[in-house]
């Protein structure tokens, strides 16, 4: 399994997180189901091509038990960066492995449910979402319209549920909460402004959380900020990683060359900028990398 695949998975598979997703989806913020109540299960399956055996996996899967009795046999998550045609075979396969696991190990007959979430805030989702659909356009074009809606009529259907995480109103952001909300708020913001307003919820999971945002965004710098701010210590907000986050970007030398031109002349941080003729966007992504550095000038 790739980096990415691994990280993409670590912050869904806690429990508290899990849980919230399926109850912001399915049952519209209420907590009917519990982080208490969920197992883990074994995400992988296997199936046969031209007598060849592959294996394949979900993200992540878990088992659903109240007061020890089974509810639901999976609720799968895909995470999803771009639409992708294919997947409702993919799903199809997924869900049709467990079930087959169910007829095989006689372990009853239990329900099986995916959500797809979608983090794209480019495009919606704009490929297929059940098997139909799936079909090539051309499809059954030979036949006469009559005969084609008779064939139709045969032909089984597989719906996917595919969640568009960037694409809430503000009532849907506010069924989530915790980790998983902080995340959504996030791409709707994007999506809306291709800005991003940070809050100052706790993150709970903070190393998984940050991996998450480094899989979906590709950008690196959540991953590489993470020792920063786990040697800082304290309650972690989005606030604290988007200082890490602008200070990662910041070009050292830039910063060093702002530090000397204000212990030379004796002048303010905002004097420096101007000094050095650095743009509106500079001043702001430089301050905070700027004035630590002369902290740690002072101490030493």
């Amino acid at each position: 399994m790739g980096e990415k695949d691994k990280a993409e998975k670590q912050l869904e598979a806690y429990n508290d997180v899990f849980a919230d997703i399926v109850n912001g989806i399915l049952f519209q913020g209420c907590t009917c189901v519990k982080p208490e109540d969920l197992q883990e299960v074994n995400p992988n399956s296997a199936y046969r091509v031209d007598g060849v055996l592959r294996g394949q996996e979900r993200d992540v899967a878990k088992l659903w038990k109240e007061d020890g009795l089974i509810c639901m046999a999976i609720f799968g998550v895909e995470n999803q960066t771009a639409p992708d045609r294919d997947m409702p075979v993919r799903v199809m396969g997924y869900d049709f492995a467990t079930y087959r696991h169910q007829i095989e190990h006689e372990e009853g007959r239990f329900p099986v449910l995916t959500f797809v979430l979608y983090f794209g805030y480019e495009t919606r989702w704009n490929t297929a979402k059940s098997l139909r659909k799936w079909f090539d356009r051309k499809c059954l074009r030979s036949l006469k319209p009559e005969e084609r809606k008779r064939v139709r009529k045969y032909i089984p259907d597989y719906r996917i549920h595919v969640f568009e995480a960037a694409w809430l109103s503000d009532e849907q952001l506010d069924l989530f909460h915790g980790d998983f909300r902080i995340i959504l708020d996030y791409f709707n913001q994007m999506r809306k402004d291709r800005s991003y307003q940070p809050s100052k919820t706790v993150i709970d999971h903070v190393r998984a959380f940050l991996d998450l945002m480094s899989a979906l965004t590709g950008d690196q710098r959540f991953n590489e900020i993470y020792p920063d701010i786990a040697k800082k210590g304290g309650q972690v907000t989005m606030c604290t990683v988007i200082d890490q986050y602008i200070e990662k970007g910041v070009d050292k030398r830039t910063v060093e060359i702002l530090v000397n031109v204000m212990q030379q002349r004796q002048i303010t941080y905002d004097e420096a900028v101007d000094l050095l003729c650095l743009s509106d966007s500079d001043r702001k992504q430089y301050r905070s990398a700027v004035e630590e550095a002369m902290r740690e000038t002072v101490q030493s």
